[in-house]
């Protein structure tokens, strides 16, 4: 084995046990995590046996392995690109509805504070 798979098989495991192991994970839906490990057998086969690529790349009509694995990292980055803004507009959707909230407690608040010495000012009268 040459020595730079055996640096590329490694990073490759430890960012995906990183990724499945991190306690801060438990909110990604299991189907990324199922794709991350598929993903993940998937490069280390393809780093231990390049030939694999090319006879893919051939098996589907693309010319070489290389082009079939810039492909489909360009398939990754359009997915992980419109995954972001997706989760971002959520995220700005409950931004909103937190901040609505939270004007109308304090509002509230402001109110009930206010209203007995609007209704003793009122009597006065």
């Amino acid at each position: 084995m040459i020595l730079i798979q055996i640096i590329l098989i490694i990073i490759i495991l430890l960012v995906a046990i990183r990724f499945i192991g991190s306690r801060n994970t438990s909110s990604v839906r299991a189907y990324k995590k199922v794709v991350l490990v598929f993903g993940t057998l998937i490069a280390v086969i393809v780093i231990l046996f390049p030939n694999l690529s090319t006879d893919a790349a051939k098996y589907v009509g693309v010319g070489r392995g290389t082009d079939l694995l810039v492909y489909g990292l360009t398939l990754v980055v359009i997915f992980q690109t419109l995954n972001r803004y997706i989760k971002e507009k959520e995220d700005h959707r409950n931004i909103v509805i937190l901040a609505r909230r939270l004007a109308i407690i304090e509002a509230e608040q402001l109110y009930s504070q206010a209203a007995p010495e609007i209704l003793e000012n009122n009597d006065k009268s």
